[in-house]
């Protein structure tokens, strides 16, 4: 959320109060702990076998996903 907050510099923005995080979960029908918890995720199987993303970072995915000459797909 920091790096798309840096991205698109909102003029407001508002942090999600722990009490509505349960019902957030419900309306998306997935459970509050997805939200509350990260996880470190390493392709090193992927890396191994050769793939390569297309982006490095967040910061040059962001870029792509918001630039404003992106084609509009159907």
């Amino acid at each position: 959320m920091s790096a798309l907050r840096a991205r698109l510099k909102p003029f407001v923005h508002f942090n999600v109060p722990c009490w509505m995080l349960p019902i957030g979960a419900l309306l998306m029908r997935s459970e509050t702990e997805l939200v509350l918890k990260s996880r470190r995720v390493v392709p090193t199987r992927a890396l191994a076998l050769g793939y390569r993303f297309h982006h490095s970072t967040i910061a040059t995915a962001l870029d792509d996903l918001l630039r404003t000459d992106r084609a509009q797909y159907p």
